[in-house]
Formats: C-alpha cells, structure tokens, sequence
C-alpha cells in the first residue's frame, strides 16, 4: 500500500532479458482480490508502463475496494503488450499474491473516514471537515522499546504484557493540513497493567511527533469502567498508552539584563529578560504548551526568541525583548513537562521614571585583594559619566575608579556607562598604584545624565 491524495497500490517490475528492436516493451499488470472470491473475478485495477533491457520499474494503481478489511489477499499478473516484437520466456514468474494489511487510508473534506479499527485495540475516526484537501493517512501499529532518556515513563502494553504498540497516525498528503481534531481510542487492557501500584485510571496518553522529539503526554479522557482512553488529536504523530510517576512541576526563573529576578525587580524600558525552565523529565517544547504574557497579552513573536531545538530537553532558556513604559508591569510564564505537570511564574516588573541608579553592594566586604560594585542603571541609554570616588575615613580622596578590566575607558558598548546591570572592581590601590592600607573606607557611586547626578555612598572594609 502506498499513497499521497489517495490509497494507492505499488508493484515492483524487472525486466530480466531485452526488450526488441525498439528498445522497449510495454506491459500491464492487472491486479485481482482473492480475498475469499473465486479465481474468475475481473481485475480490479490494470496498470501500464514500460521497461528496457535488464530494466526495473514500478506501477501505482488506485485502490477502489473497501477498506474496511483486516486483510487482502491481492495477485498481480503482468502481461506484455500483445503489439510488442517480444515475448515471455519465462511466464512462470509474471504472477504474485500477497497478504497485504491495509495501513493507507481515505480521508477527504466532505467525507472524513470511516472507523478505522487497528489490531483489535486502536480505533480512529476522521470526521467530516477534519481536513482541508483529501489525503492518504497511515494508521498503522508500530512496536517500540521503553525510553531509555525518559526514566519517568513507563509504556503500557496493549497486545501484550511486556510487548508495546503505538498507533502511527500520518497525513501523508503534503498539502493537505488538519482543520478539525480526529478522534482516537485505545483499548486498555487491565491484565498488563500492575494492580498493586497503578489503577487503570492513572493510565495516559502520549504522543511522540518526530524521531527527535521525547513522548509527551496529551490529553485524553479515561474511562475505567470500560478501561478505555480516548482523545481528539490535531497532528500527526504516534500515540501510546504510558504510566508516570512524575508530580513535579517545571521550574521557571528569570533574569532581567543579567541579573536574578525573583518576584520582582526594577528593569529598564528596554530590557534584555531570559526565562530557564527546568524539568528533570523533560519539558514539552511545543510552543502551544508555553505562554509568555506581559501585561495579560502575548508577547508578539518578533519580541520573543526561542530556540529551534536543543539538546538536551530538560533546560530550555527564552529570550524576551520586550518594550515596557514607565510604571508597573506583570510577566507571566507558563510552561508543562512532558509528564502534563504545569508551572505558572509571575514576575512584577517596574520601570521607574525618569534616571536612576540602584547600587547592590560590593563583594567580598571585607576584601583583602580586590572587591566589586554591582549597581543597575535604570536608563533607556548609556550614562554621560559614571565613576567610584573611594575616600578614608578622614575624607581623603585615594581613588577615582570609572574602568576596570572588563569595561575599558573606550568601550563600544558604553562600559562602566551602560545601561542595565553592571559590575566594576576596586583592586584595593590608591591613585599612585599602591596597595591601601588596612581599615574603613566609604565610596561614593556617582553617576550622572543630562545633568542631573544621583550618587549613593557604601562602607567599604580593606582587611589583609
């Protein structure tokens, strides 16, 4: 079976002699059920073609009889072209019957499918509507080992105790596109599940949509009673029965320009935000199962970057642009496992007007070597001057600091100036490149635009 709009069949040819003086003969196949009918029907489907000396090929034919069949039994006979100037020297291998399982099945826009019954423990339905050209769709049992990278999941059996099948469900029209869910059932069966640790109700479906992809849980409704799970499903994938264990939740954290957020904190108008979400089992990293609202809005997606793929899918970091005026803002993340445990992350974002400067501290304090300020400019630009006056206790001025190994005087991108986060160090010299003695020392954090100066005054501790 094989097809793209339509359920096709396909035979494969070789031509193991000539083929006359033209260089070609013309064949056809004519193709005959023997699924419990007797040898005289008519084929149901002929097909035609061509082959070359010692030549292979393959003839596609619709396939017009019912589908809704466990089995077929199909013979194949080829016939060369009664007009050619060759012939047969080996008829005994022009013929072929084959139990084939159907695997390829109809669907169209005004007709949806029929039930499709697989194995006795799969049902699939595709209503009126659910797609937008006709296709080809495979359902088909594939078997599959437990995964290995997903100790968290167990998979259930459905034909057997330790033996696991998924149902393959594929649009195989690339053109054709799902506009309305279809519908799925499994049949549980309560002798392969463990009663002393498992009901049948903790029974859930999971979906694997590529190769690279984890198993991610779906939803489904389970019915004990009739030890069921069905489900309407909006995309190709494979679908199987599993067990979990996992209860926790993903984890979600935020920085804000580099620096840990953790309810809530001052950002610029302009910040750079990374949300991590963490989950020890995975996290679904399909972007329906991931929210970012500002505001009670999505962020529009040219504000938000998200990676293509990882590679490992138990970290995954976002990159938020967002624009945000003056006042208080709320950031809302939301995001599942591939468990369908869901975490919900508020973070209170507040733009304060006008230029300010918020100084963290210095660290270590106190220091033998060196120490650094970590302070945030809140300013939708670079500072006009930024510096560190480090006096005595007498009110000596000793040093002036507004640079340092990692923020260059010259620095493209503003220095110990920025806007956002920042850190600069004290290497616990004076003016003359001499080491400071020990004891009390205040430093006055100046930072000025505009015109306007803001500075903030710490205790600093020299003790070698």
């Amino acid at each position: 079976f094989t097809g793209r709009q339509r359920t096709q069949l396909k035979i494969e040819l070789d031509n193991r002699a000539g083929a006359g003086e033209d260089g070609q003969v013309r064949f056809f196949v004519d193709f005959y059920d023997r699924t419990g009918s007797s040898n005289s029907s008519p084929p149901f489907a002929v097909g035609e073609g061509f082959l070359g000396p010692l030549d292979s090929t393959s003839v596609v034919v619709d396939f017009p009889l019912d589908l809704n069949r466990d089995q077929f039994r199909i013979a194949a006979k080829v016939r060369v072209d009664t007009l050619e100037d060759v012939r047969d020297f080996d008829p005994a291998n022009d013929s072929l019957a084959q139990q084939l399982k159907p695997v390829i099945f109809n669907i169209t826009p005004g007709a949806g499918s029929d039930t499709i019954n697989v194995g006795g423990v799969y049902q699939v339905y595709f209503p009126v509507g659910s797609v937008d050209q006709p296709s080809a769709v495979q359902v088909e049992l594939q078997e599959f080992q437990p995964p290995q990278d997903q100790p968290a999941i167990a998979p259930v059996g459905v034909l057997a105790l330790s033996a696991y099948h998924a149902l393959r469900v594929k649009l195989l029209n690339p053109a054709a596109n799902l506009s309305a869910p279809f519908f799925f059932l499994a049949k549980l069966n309560p002798a392969f599940i463990d009663s002393t640790k498992y009901r049948i109700s903790d029974v859930k479906l999971y979906q694997k949509i590529s190769d690279r992809q984890p198993w991610t849980f779906t939803n489904a409704v389970g019915n004990p009673g009739a030890a069921t799970l069905t489900a309407a499903l909006n995309q190709s994938a494979l679908f199987a029965p599993f067990l979990s264990d996992d209860a926790k939740a993903p984890r979600i954290e935020l920085t804000a320009d580099g620096l840990p957020l953790q309810s809530r904190g001052l950002v610029s108008t302009n910040p750079s935000l990374y949300v991590i979400i963490e989950d020890e089992s995975g996290i679904n990293l399909q972007k329906d199962k991931i929210s970012l609202q500002l505001d009670g809005e999505d962020l529009p997606e040219n504000k938000v970057l998200i990676p293509d793929s990882v590679q490992q899918n138990n970290v995954l970091g976002i990159t938020l642009f967002p624009e945000l005026s003056q006042g208080n803002h709320e950031l809302v993340v939301t995001a599942q496992d591939v468990n369908g445990n869901s975490a919900r992350a508020s973070f209170q974002l507040q733009v304060s007007a006008g230029f300010d400067l918020i100084v963290y501290g210095n660290y270590p304090n106190p220091f033998a070597d060196q120490t650094i300020f970590s302070y945030f400019v809140d300013l939708n630009d670079d500072l006009d001057e930024f510096e560190i006056r480090i006096y005595t206790v007498s009110g000596r001025l000793i040093r002036v600091i507004d640079s340092d190994i990692n923020n260059p005087i010259d620095a493209i991108d503003g220095g110990a100036r920025r806007k956002g986060y920042n850190e600069l160090i004290w290497d616990g010299l004076d003016k003359d490149g001499n080491e400071a003695a020990n004891g009390l020392y205040f430093a006055v954090i100046r930072a000025s635009y505009e015109g306007e100066i803001k500075e903030k005054t710490l205790k600093v501790a020299k003790l070698r």
